[in-house]
């Protein structure tokens, strides 16, 4: 157990000191409301935080699937434009750009997180929060596999199974795909409790980082709506 929160840590220390910027795509999968949503693929660039910059965590996102959120793109910069995303739809629904709080209803529409909350630093950030909030570990299962695959990657499975579903839990199974070699976590996913004996846990959520580049040199224009790269009107 304490072998799993050091190794969080020291992921997190890993990703702050080294993870500048980043790019590739984003599969997730997400329950809302008791119901599970349609798969979301996305093409995503972030770059985090840094004390020599004035803004915070950039995010630029390009949705292909699912095909009605095709097209998509939206970009949000923490402390700029008054910390809003900027968004436009695809195809003939590509008529405007809008700016909107990230909480607001419409920017949560089939989202179960916030755009603040996107990106593997936040994931990372999320896990051992959710270690130190929730998780009696004492009363989990924990396991772990080398040579899992994610992507083209090879990654250490860590699986954190709650037998008891008591107050405070929020997931049955949890697990952390870690690409061992660059010290970042590739996916996530929590499934829940199953309703009856012998059937499969639900998914909860997950969400995969493929194609991931590190440090790529991302710089302001990949985070402005008028490059002349994207499709903003």
């Amino acid at each position: 157990m304490a072998e799993l929160i050091e190794l969080a840590q020291s992921m997190l220390a890993h990703m702050r000191a080294n993870v500048h910027d980043y790019r590739g795509t984003l599969v997730k999968h997400e329950r809302i409301g008791g119901k599970l949503g349609e798969e979301t693929r996305m093409e995503f660039k972030i770059r985090n935080p840094l004390a020599s910059r004035t803004t915070g965590l950039s995010v630029y996102l390009k949705f292909s699937e699912p095909r009605s959120a095709r097209g998509r793109e939206v970009i949000w910069v923490d402390g700029r434009d008054d910390s809003q995303l900027i968004a436009h739809e695809g195809g003939f629904l590509n008529l405007l750009r809008v700016q909107l709080a990230p909480n607001s209803s419409l920017a949560m529409l089939g989202n179960k997180y916030p755009i603040t909350e996107v990106g593997m630093l936040r994931l990372a950030e999320k896990l051992i929060e959710k270690i130190d909030r929730g998780v009696d570990l004492s009363q989990c299962l924990i396991e772990t596999r080398e040579q899992q695959m994610v992507g083209d990657r090879p990654c250490r499975l860590i699986q954190v199974t709650q037998p008891q579903s008591v107050p405070g839990a929020d997931f049955y199974i949890a697990q952390v795909f870690l690409d061992t070699q660059r010290q970042i976590p590739l996916r996530y996913a929590a499934f829940l409790w199953p309703e009856r004996p012998g059937e499969p846990p639900p998914l909860e959520e997950e969400y995969t980082y493929l194609d991931v580049e590190l440090n790529v040199g991302l710089s302001d224009s990949d985070f402005d709506p008028d490059n002349p790269s994207y499709n903003y009107p």
